[in-house]
């Protein structure tokens, strides 16, 4: 079932962080700095969007997302590891893209960290485009 965020889930989103960043790419360790952005992300969300959840008896993961101007922007889809490829994260993604419909928005926004070849495939069988490359070079 998808259910709107709710303040009782705070600590378990909290809690998926570590797992969230290894998804996303294995070499990055939450910060505390990371944690303080996830928490503001969430107040954000939760004025200017929403945060959806999958819930059965727990929580099985959660989407955010906020609306600038004409577009949605999505800076956090997660499922939990045992609950992947059970269709949670499609159903999360359809009520974003009925929530980019109600609202008007032309189109919905991501990113994803190039070494998160799930995530890549997901969001391109999802219809997403590849809109465009961040290149970084690092002082090192």
């Amino acid at each position: 079932m998808i259910k709107k965020y709710q303040e009782k889930y705070f600590e378990y989103i909290i809690s998926t962080i570590p797992d969230l960043y290894n998804d996303s790419n294995p070499e990055l360790k939450p910060t505390e700095k990371d944690f303080l952005k996830i928490k503001k992300s969430i107040n954000m969300c939760v004025k200017t969007g929403g945060i959806f959840l999958s819930v059965k008896k727990k929580p099985l993961g959660y989407i955010f997302f906020y609306q600038d101007e004409s577009a949605i922007t999505i800076p956090y889809l997660f499922v939990e590891r045992e609950h992947r490829r059970e269709g949670i994260a499609n159903k999360l993604m359809q009520k974003v893209k009925k929530e980019m419909k109600k609202r008007k928005c032309t189109e919905i926004r991501l990113n994803v960290e190039k070494v998160n070849k799930k995530g890549l495939k997901f969001y391109l069988s999802q219809d997403f485009e590849v809109y465009s490359h961040i290149m970084v070079y690092k002082n090192e």
